[in-house]
């Protein structure tokens, strides 16, 4: 073998070597960046959320944040209830979507494994779903298709986390709905959500699991704060005395 080819050849393999390394600290330091900006950014929301006392206010940043985080096109937030009567139900208070104007009335469902939102409230587990449309087949949970088809949508990737209490109790429900890729456009169409739909990845749904935890603790103090309240209010209501009609005499 000639030797001027041999040294040309480990020339080029130690450049090639050099160059990916380069690449790949390139890469791992846009993915450290990234990371460290996206932590950032849940702090100063849990921040946020820890000073909101308005509880629709409260609930409307949790999921416009979480949203925001993950570049979710749509979403829904539920809470878990008791009704007498009825025992545990989840209240649907908020639905978002960026491409669909829906007029959106609270309502109370049951709980029920059929459902995404109902089986992660039953279970505790998250639910990570590429498509939602091929789903396999040993899954209890379905995607109530009927939105889709009355509103020209199509939901592709979605994820569903609990929100739990200190016990581990779970108190709500997180649904996010097609994570748009980045240089997506604002609205998304059923034609184009193939394209500009990616999944949940991995290190959205750690993300997603760090805001969890300001959020509950948020929504707890929230609901401790207004119980507080009318209780409070509830005491110097009883003890300021009816009033008493003056007598005749009395100036």
């Amino acid at each position: 073998e000639n030797p001027s080819v041999t040294v040309l050849l480990n020339s080029v393999r130690r450049a090639y070597q050099f160059l990916y390394q380069k690449i790949r600290a390139d890469q791992l330091e846009r993915q450290l960046s990234e990371r460290t900006r996206e932590l950032r950014e849940v702090s100063e929301v849990g921040i946020a959320l820890s000073t909101v006392r308005d509880h629709a206010v409260l609930l409307t940043m949790i999921l416009t944040k979480a949203r925001e985080l993950s570049r979710a096109d749509a979403g829904s937030l539920y809470l878990l209830d008791e009704i007498e009567g009825a025992g545990t139900v989840r209240r649907w208070k908020r639905a978002q979507n960026d491409s669909l104007e829906v007029s959106f009335v609270e309502q109370v469902l049951p709980i029920t494994r059929r459902s995404l939102a109902g089986y992660v409230a039953m279970t505790g587990e998250t639910l990570v779903i590429d498509n939602a449309y091929d789903l396999p087949d040993d899954v209890e949970y379905t995607i109530n298709r009927s939105f889709d088809k009355e509103n020209g949508y199509l939901t592709k990737s979605l994820l569903v986390f609990p929100m739990t209490n200190h016990a581990g109790d779970v108190i709500g429900v997180l649904q996010l709905i097609n994570r748009k890729r980045v240089g997506a456009p604002s609205r998304l169409t059923a034609a184009n959500v193939p394209d500009e739909v990616i999944p949940f990845g991995r290190e959205i749904v750690q993300l997603m699991r760090s805001l969890s935890g300001p959020a509950q603790v948020a929504v707890e103090n929230n609901l401790l704060y207004e119980s507080t309240e009318r209780l409070f209010a509830g005491c110097v209501t009883a003890r300021v005395p009816a009033r008493q009609p003056r007598h005749p005499s009395t100036p």
